[in-house]
């Protein structure tokens, strides 16, 4: 028997049942909430549809843009960004 919060939380085992008396009883106190609930329904389904839109924007993003022309800074590459290419980015890291 263990002492302290940890032995309230301790599983028995036994798995859950959930009844229809039951689920009434939770929709009696969710029944107040039932906007805010249908909101954040509405908000996950939202962000998820989103969520999946996103790569398949950039999918045809990708597929469609023609490549860019070589251009001075492009041919001067080397392997190496050169220091105007990372401008931007060490301002971005840095910004407060």
């Amino acid at each position: 028997m263990g002492f302290g919060w940890h032995s309230i939380f301790a599983s028995t085992g036994e798995k859950p049942r959930v009844t229809w008396p039951l689920l009434r009883r939770v929709m009696g106190y969710a029944w107040p909430y039932r906007w805010l609930l249908a909101g954040m329904l509405l908000a996950i389904l939202a962000s998820t549809g989103l969520g999946l839109l996103r790569p398949l924007i950039l999918r045809d993003l990708i597929d469609r843009t023609p490549p860019a022309t070589a251009s001075a800074e492009g041919a001067q590459f080397n392997g190496r960004p050169s220091p105007t290419t990372m401008l931007p980015a060490s301002i971005s890291l840095h910004w407060p």
